[in-house]
C-alpha cells in the first residue's frame, strides 16, 4: 500500500536538501494517504549528515493526536535489518563468522533432516537462502515461547531445499538468528538491542516491548474492511522481536538509515565498521537479499530497503546509495 508511495517519493527527491520541495512531497504522501484511507503516516528523508525533511500526517488514533515523525509504530520486517546490524557488531568485534555453519555457535539448531540443517550457514539465514521454508516462519508461536522454542520447533520441520542452493522467505530464518546472538552473547535479544543500536544511536522513540510504547503513543493499528479502515489492537508477540515485532519512530528509523549511508556512523556515534556496511549491502548474483537489505529499480536507480507489514501496519524504508537519500514511512 505505502511501497508505491516511497518509490514516488524518492523518485522527487533531489540528493541536494537545498532543491527539495517539501511542499511538493507532504502534498504527495498527504493525496495518497487520504485516496488510500490510511489514518496515519509518518515520514522521514535523510541524508548521511542531515535530516533533510520529516513530518507527521493523518492521526495515531488516540483522541485525534496527530502524528508526527516521533510516533512510534510497528515496523514488521524492518526489524531483520536491524537483527543483521547487530549480528554485523558481532562480526566486527570477531566474535561471528557468518560463513560458518549455525551449529557452530548455536548447537541447539536443527531440522527434520539434521545433516542438512548442520550445513546452513550463518550467511544463508541473513540472505534467505538457508533452506527453512516460508510456511515455518508463519506458524503460531506459542503466547509463553521463547526464542530458543521458536528454534527447537523446526526440528519437526523438512527444509524445502538443499542450504545455499534456492532462496524463499522466511521469518524462521531471523528467529534463528535472534537466538542465535542471545546464545553467543548470553544477552537477550531484547537487551542486546536496546543496548547496541537504541541506546548506540540515541532512539528515544523505539521499543522491545508494548506497555512503554503505547505510553509515548504508539500510533494504533488499522485493518481494512470493504475499503474502510478499522482500529485494531496491536498484536505484540516478543519472541518475534528478531522478525518482525520492533517499534519505532520514523525520525528514529531515519537515524538508524543516516547510520547505514554514513559508512557506519551518525553525529558522532559508531554503529557498524565500514566494512559490515558494505558486506551487509553486498547482493550475490540474482539474489534479492543481501544480508542485511533487499532491492528494487527505482527509475534508473537501484534502491535498497525493506518492506514491514503486520496485519495492521505497514512500513517502507529506500535508500539510494548513490545520492545518499533515505526515505521512511
Amino acid at each position: 500500500m505505502i511501497r508505491r508511495l516511497a518509490t514516488a517519493i524518492v523518485l522527487v527527491t533531489s540528493p541536494l536538501a537545498a532543491q527539495l520541495d517539501t511542499a511538493t512531497i507532504d502534498s504527495l504522501v498527504e493525496a495518497r494517504r487520504l485516496t488510500l484511507g490510511i489514518p496515519g503516516i509518518g515520514l522521514a528523508i535523510v541524508h548521511p549528515l542531515e535530516v533533510i525533511h520529516e513530518r507527521g500526517f493523518g492521526t495515531t488514533g488516540h483522541d485525534n493526536a496527530q502524528v508526527t515523525a516521533a510516533t512510534p509504530f510497528l515496523i514488521g520486517s524492518l526489524s531483520k535489518p536491524i537483527t543483521a546490524t547487530v549480528l554485523f557488531q558481532l562480526v566486527d568485534e570477531g566474535r561471528i563468522d557468518p560463513a560458518l555453519p549455525v551449529v557452530t555457535y548455536l548447537p541447539e539448531f536443527r531440522m527434520a533432516d539434521s545433516v542438512e540443517s548442520a550445513r546452513i550457514t550463518v550467511h544463508q539465514l541473513l540472505t534467505h537462502r538457508s533452506g527453512i521454508p516460508r510456511k515455518a516462519g508463519l506458524r503460531d508461536i506459542g503466547k509463553d515461547w521463547t526464542l530458543a522454542d521458536a528454534v527447537a520447533s523446526l526440528a519437526r520441520v523438512e527444509p524445502f531445499s538443499p542450504p545455499g542452493t534456492d532462496y524463499q522467505f522466511s521469518n524462521a530464518n531471523h528467529l534463528v538468528l535472534g537466538r542465535l546472538l542471545e546464545v553467543v552473547t548470553g544477552e537477550s535479544y531484547a537487551t542486546l538491542v536496546e543496548q547496541r543500536v537504541f541506546k548506540t544511536l540515541g532512539l528515544a522513540q523505539s521499543f522491545t516491548a508494548l506497555a512503554p510504547a503505547e505510553s509515548a503513543g504508539l500510533a494504533r493499528g488499522h485493518r481494512f474492511w470493504f475499503g474502510i479502515p478499522v482500529a485494531a489492537r496491536a498484536h505484540f508477540n516478543p519472541e518475534l522481536l528478531a522478525s518482525s515485532n520492533l517499534i519505532m519512530s520514523a525520525h528514529d528509523l531515519g537515524t538508524l538509515i543516516r547510520a547505514h549511508l554514513n559508512l557506519g556512523t551518525v553525529e558522532g556515534r559508531h554503529l557498524l565498521t565500514s566494512a559490515s556496511v558494505a558486506e551487509l549491502t553486498t547482493f550475490e548474483a540474482s539474489a534479492p537479499y543481501s544480508p542485511g537489505w533487499g532491492w528494487r529499480r527505482v527509475g534508473d536507480h537501484k534502491a535498497i530497503g525493506y518492506s514491514g507489514g503486520l496485519d495492521a501496519y505497514q512500513a517502507e524504508v529506500l535508500l539510494l546509495t548513490s545520492d545518499g537519500i533515505g526515505v521512511v514511512l
